[in-house]
């Protein structure tokens, strides 16, 4: 949820706007003021679509196509406001980050390499060259920043994981197990 109050200057009207998202896009507002032009413009825009409020072609949001309609002054900052209100919101902030899902466990190339071809019942031979300069001999993924904005956990382990994804892979390859 994102708080925000407009003073809205020489009018003298305050504006108290409050944004919530559920769904990381749909955005329902609850906008209070005593402005006499804001009624009908609050009721066209009480849910809006957060990606198109945010977006640079002012063309594609309700806020700002409809605010000429039943606003009547060029310099309210009441619009802008609104518009922050939106996009200050955690689960929009998100958008167009990276993140990393992990369960965190280290390991090391060679293991998981093993692990993949024993459940793949794989004969090939493993070829170490030992060529590469500067490789961090141990990483991993964090998943920190997914466990904290998106309230992410692991669901699978990787044993459970790797079957998963091989046996997706098999099915759609037809690849008959063998």
């Amino acid at each position: 949820m994102a708080k925000v109050e407009v003073d809205a200057g020489i009018c003298g009207f305050k504006v108290d706007i409050e944004a919530v998202c559920e769904d990381m896009q749909n955005v329902k507002l609850d906008i209070k003021t005593d402005c006499p032009n804001f009624p009908k413009f609050i009721e066209e825009i009480r849910e809006v679509d957060a990606f198109q409020e945010i977006e640079p072609d002012t063309k594609k949001g309700k806020i700002l196509s409809l605010w000429p309609k039943y606003l009547h002054c060029a310099a309210c900052p009441v619009p802008s406001g609104i518009i922050k209100a939106v996009e200050s919101m955690d689960d929009i902030n998100i958008v167009g980050q990276a993140f990393n899902f992990s369960n965190e466990n280290p390991i090391l190339v060679i293991d998981m390499v093993s692990l993949i071809m024993k459940k793949m019942n794989s004969k090939l031979d493993i070829k170490i060259t030992n060529e590469s300069m500067n490789e961090i001999y141990k990483q991993y993924l964090s998943a920190y920043k997914a466990k904290t904005l998106l309230d992410w956990k692991p669901v699978y382990s990787l044993e459970t994981g790797l079957n998963k994804t091989i046996k997706w892979y098999k099915s759609f390859f037809n690849i008959q197990n063998k």
